[in-house]
């Protein structure tokens, strides 16, 4: 009769070494390493046309031009965002250089003078988190009465997606 439950040990002992090695799992390990970074990016469609006044000005009335073609899109994951303009150099005497941004995703300025904004001016604040895509910036020239000529030049407008 011992040698029943002798049996019986060995055999549970069999069982559970086989069971424990036929279900024994082996790992690996890996460290995933994860960040989100701010994306603000804006995108403008193209350069405005050239701005030419090349009609008569009489009398002391100021003379508009304007460009509303071109288009400008925003994308970022950021809220409270703004977006600014300035120029590279101040525009001529007696000139304006006028800049309109819409906005669907924040609260535009409306009309902002650029002639003298060397330092960025506010178009747009108060854009929260996604996407703004296809709205209008509505360039506008004006001369007043005073200009009889003025060569063309170019001023650089550095639009910019910021805080």
């Amino acid at each position: 009769m011992k040698l029943v439950p002798r049996c019986i040990v060995v055999t549970l002992v069999m069982v559970t070494w086989v069971v424990l090695h036929v279900h024994a799992q082996h790992s690996a390990y890996q460290t995933i390493t994860f960040e989100v970074k701010p994306i603000t990016k804006i995108h403008v469609s193209a350069n405005p046309q050239p701005l030419v006044i090349d009609r008569n000005v009489s009398g002391d009335g100021d003379v508009t031009i304007l460009d509303n073609a071109t288009r400008y899109s925003i994308l970022t994951n950021q809220n409270d965002m703004k977006i600014v303009a300035s120029i590279d150099h101040p525009m001529p005497d007696g000139t304006r250089l006028l800049l309109a941004a819409a906005s669907s995703a924040g609260i535009s300025r409306g009309t902002v003078d650029l002639s003298g904004a060397t330092a960025p001016v506010e178009m747009v604040s108060s854009i929260q988190r996604g996407i703004d895509r296809d709205q209008s910036l509505s360039y506008m020239l004006v001369a007043d009465a005073s200009i009889q000529k003025l060569d063309r030049q170019s001023r650089l407008v550095t639009l910019t997606i910021t805080n």
